[in-house]
């Protein structure tokens, strides 16, 4: 009790309630609520109704989709210090993502004998729905930082101040976050796919008017406010001339590495990218996982995964992990663990094609896992490596880069093997194949990273790195 009563009392004097944080939170929750319910298994919307026979052309759609919401995100970053320009953003990325859900709900009323795959409609279904889910992290997150600001002046928040608004952005953002992930796994128990389209799409309706009608109560901030809380450092100014001329000298002599180094890193985003298409699949068609005699959706893989995810970055921050051979190495370790994904979903594929075999879509779970990890290891890992430089203005960040390059690059390999996809079932595919390949090329990406990292880390002193400077993490 005393320690509930310490907790109750802590957030009573330091927690950070706005009326604009509220009316923001709102659309927070339900973007993440349509993107665990609905876009994030994509896949197993597409090959539902025994229509796994364009098992291949489904996950070309879905490759496609997921590298054009990375591409939209990194736009859509481009105009995230400009108030106006964000609010009107947000509002056409939630209204893009409101008819790319209408879309979906409308071909999910067919008649279910419908097998055939709309490939036209499915590419604009795609498109919005990319653009939707693209504003999410970019714009809402940036947008709702502003709105714990209650400092109006211009000049910068003391340390305490910093901590206290860092802490207040995670339980705002992460509270949506994982409150449309409860929402997405245990609102649609047994539930259809055009109940769940119905219900989200009302639900995101309904909290894009209230996010709308906040418009008056929205915190103003423009390019020359440098109240940008996100920022961490404190240096003096004549240091920290010094330390960015010595960082972009070494930048410039480096950049060339630095590119080499990013396009090592797109053998995990293919993975990641593999387990938005096949691992779905793969999962969808093991006996179900039930509570109370009705199917637990996929989603709670995603939010096992994201989950996993964030445990593993809020790790790293809490030991103040930020060395720049850590960095590094954590990047690596995720590219290992990408390997072993491959190599448990090709053993988990062999168990399932065997006659008569009823695993449970438990069986998919060390893979999520896994996945999770590459996630916080290696695209958390990349991100906090170049988190300060100019590759970052010219590129955009450099995650969303690697994750858009790598979910473009399975499409080429799905055309090439795309023989192995036909009749998918337990004796016409060849999925194990599938992956065993992507275990081999993910290995020749990690070779060809470690020689790359070891030479970036020989020609990029570790103290030019730590005088960067350092950004806190984002919520996570």
């Amino acid at each position: 009790m005393a320690k509930t009563g310490a907790v109750l009392g802590w957030l009573d004097s330091n927690f950070i309630f706005t009326a604009g944080a509220l009316f923001c939170w709102g659309l927070v929750l339900s973007h993440n609520l349509v993107d665990y319910a609905c876009t994030s298994v994509t896949m197993i919307f597409y090959t539902g109704n025994q229509k796994t026979e364009h098992m291949a052309v489904a996950a070309i759609l879905v490759s496609l989709q997921e590298g054009l919401t990375f591409i939209s995100a990194i736009l859509l970053a481009r105009i995230k210090d400009v108030h106006k320009g964000r609010f009107y953003a947000i509002f056409l990325s939630t209204s893009s993502y409101i008819a790319g859900l209408t879309l979906f709900w409308s071909y999910a009323k067919r008649d279910p004998k419908d097998k055939s795959l709309h490939i036209p409609q499915y590419l604009l279904a795609s498109l919005l729905l990319a653009v939707g889910k693209g504003g999410t992290d970019p714009l809402l997150k940036s947008f709702l930082s502003d709105q714990l600001i209650q400092n109006d002046n211009r000049s910068s928040p003391n340390e305490e101040e910093e901590k206290r608004l860092l802490v207040c952005k995670i339980i705002w953002w992460q509270s949506g976050r994982y409150g449309g992930a409860v929402v997405a796994i245990f609102a649609f128990l047994g539930a259809k796919w055009y109940r769940v389209l119905a219900v989200t799409l009302i639900i995101m309706g309904s909290f894009l008017s209230v996010f709308i009608c906040g418009f008056f109560c929205y915190r103003r901030r423009d390019q020359n406010d440098n109240s940008n809380w996100v920022e961490l450092t404190h240096i003096s100014q004549s240091n920290h001339e010094q330390q960015l001329l010595n960082a972009n000298t070494c930048q410039v002599k480096n950049k060339n590495m630095k590119y080499l180094l990013i396009l090592t890193c797109i053998g995990y985003s293919t993975i990641l990218g593999t387990g938005n298409t096949f691992f779905e699949t793969q999962g969808d068609l093991m006996d179900d996982l039930k509570i109370n005699n009705k199917k637990v959706r996929f989603s709670l893989f995603i939010v096992i995964k994201t989950f996993i995810s964030h445990i593993t970055i809020l790790a790293f921050w809490l030991c103040g992990a930020k060395r720049q051979k850590v960095m590094l190495t954590r990047i690596g370790a995720g590219m290992i663990c990408a390997v072993i994904t491959c190599i448990i979903a090709w053993k988990v594929e062999l168990e399932r094609q065997q006659p008569n075999a009823h695993l449970s879509m438990l069986w998919m779970c060390p893979q999520f896992v896994l996945l999770g990890l590459v996630e916080g290891l290696a695209q958390s890992g990349l991100e906090k490596l170049f988190e300060n430089e100019s590759l970052r203005n010219l590129w955009g960040n450099s995650k969303e880069v690697v994750s858009c390059l790598g979910n473009f690059l399975n499409i080429p390999c799905i055309l090439i093997f795309r023989s192995w996809f036909k009749n998918f079932g337990k004796d016409h595919s060849h999925l194990d194949r599938y992956y065993i390949m992507l275990a081999v090329l993910s290995s020749l990406f990690l070779c060809i990273y470690v020689g790359v990292a070891i030479a970036y880390a020989k020609r990029t002193p570790e103290n030019v790195e730590e005088n960067r400077g350092t950004i806190a993490e984002n919520g996570c």
